[in-house]
């Protein structure tokens, strides 16, 4: 194989490869829903320590909570962690982490949910189990009349409760 057909064989390969890369990046974008989520407006207010990473994954699982429950549209915001509530998140030994829990009430929609998350400060270091679950709410924790909710994973809350 001469000098010029390998120069040939290694552009080619690279055009490929970058070609397939951008239609990579292009399908994961057209793929990605782009709505905004349901932010909880008050959150930092309790949990400012909270990694960025599970603060986005706490309002992206419960805007896809949301979605199961509400037909219509999904508010992007006016979401509260009820101040009644405790806010705090404790060390937990099963998986070398802290675990927290909370309740929020999204006014616009009249629903509310209850929010468990876990993370750890190390993201490496989380070793299994569901970062954040969101569980319906019922008897005197309801401010809200009762929607029907429907969980996610309503099968771990048997589990865990």
């Amino acid at each position: 194989m001469g000098k010029n057909t390998k120069i040939k064989l290694t552009i080619a390969c690279c055009i490929i490869v970058a070609t397939l890369g951008i239609i990579s990046v292009l399908l994961i974008d057209y793929f990605t829903d782009k709505s905004n989520y349901t932010t909880i407006d008050n959150f930092n207010d309790y949990y400012y320590s909270v990694p960025q990473k599970t603060k986005n994954l706490i309002f992206s699982t419960l805007n896809n909570t949301i979605r199961k429950n509400v037909s219509g549209d999904i508010p992007t915001d006016g979401a509260i962690i009820r101040s009644a509530e405790p806010y705090l998140y404790d060390y937990n030994i099963n998986y070398d982490g802290y675990s927290g829990e909370f309740i929020v009430d999204i006014p616009a929609i009249q629903q509310s949910y209850l929010v468990n998350f876990n993370f750890n400060e190390d993201p490496e270091a989380f070793t299994g189990g569901y970062e954040v679950l969101i569980y319906c709410i019922s008897g005197n924790k309801m401010i809200y009349p009762d929607f029907g909710c429907e969980e996610d994973l309503p099968f771990i809350k048997e589990a865990e409760r």
